[in-house]
């Protein structure tokens, strides 16, 4: 009977940026996150997704073959040569492996853990605040507080929560308009609303329906060069108009 193993994704909080996984294979993917859990990180790991492929007597690990993939289409996003770890979002990876699924007609393969609402406006212990994620005298702070008046502007009655990794606007105290998640070099502005709610004819806006967030369905990333009235016009549509 031919053997089948799982692709995985992995994330954990206690890497050192949001945005490192871990993509290994194993036959037994719960026991092997057991294994790697009770290793040197302090917090265990989460799985983001899975995609069961055959083992193919003869031919390297299919995590390597996507290692080798990954590396040969961008070198930097490897974080440490010959390791499993790697600079890039799991929904991004949850995309790779959707494409080559789809390419092999075996979507019913890939699953993708329902457990992952990083981006879901859900209740979370702790204070939280908006000097942690945009640091007083950094130029994320600059970029925060020129978003902030923008926001302002449109309508000085949101209220503002910063969670553990973005800040939140809310209007009716409970419905989220938009969100603020800091980046390297720019702020990743999560717009909600309905599909086709958001008209950019700008050429900004991305869509990020793939990281199944609810209503989150658009963002674009807010810079120094970003066009301030072109940024305003998106924010002011992802806002509810007062009646």
């Amino acid at each position: 009977m031919e053997k089948s193993g799982y692709i995985y994704v992995l994330t954990n909080e206690s890497f050192h940026r949001e945005n490192w996984i871990k993509i290994g294979y194993a036959e037994d993917v719960d026991k092997r996150i057991k294994e790697l859990s009770g290793t040197a990180v302090p917090l265990p790991y989460k799985l983001y997704c899975t995609y069961e492929i055959p083992r193919i007597k003869g031919v390297k690990d299919p995590d390597k073959l996507l290692h080798d993939l990954i590396s040969k289409i961008n070198p930097d996003l490897r974080i440490t040569p010959n390791r499993e770890f790697f600079e890039m979002y799991p929904w991004d990876a949850y995309d790779m492996l959707f494409a080559i699924a789809q390419m092999h007609g075996r979507l019913d393969k890939l699953v993708r853990n329902n457990e992952n609402n990083a981006g879901q406006d859900i209740a979370e212990d702790g204070d939280y605040t908006v000097e942690a994620l945009f640091p007083i005298n950094s130029e994320l702070r600059a970029l925060y507080e020129r978003l902030n008046s923008i926001i302002i502007s449109i309508d000085d009655g949101l209220e503002q929560v910063p969670r553990k990794l973005y800040v939140a606007y809310k209007y009716d105290r409970k419905h989220r308009a938009l969100s603020l998640w800091p980046k390297s070099d720019c702020i990743e502005v999560i717009l909600c609303g309905k599909s086709g709610q958001i008209d950019d004819k700008y050429g900004m806006v991305y869509d990020i329906s793939n990281r199944k967030w609810g209503s989150s369905r658009y963002a674009f990333r807010f810079g120094r060069d970003t066009d301030i009235d072109a940024a305003t016009e998106l924010v002011r549509r992802a806002i509810p108009t007062k009646t």
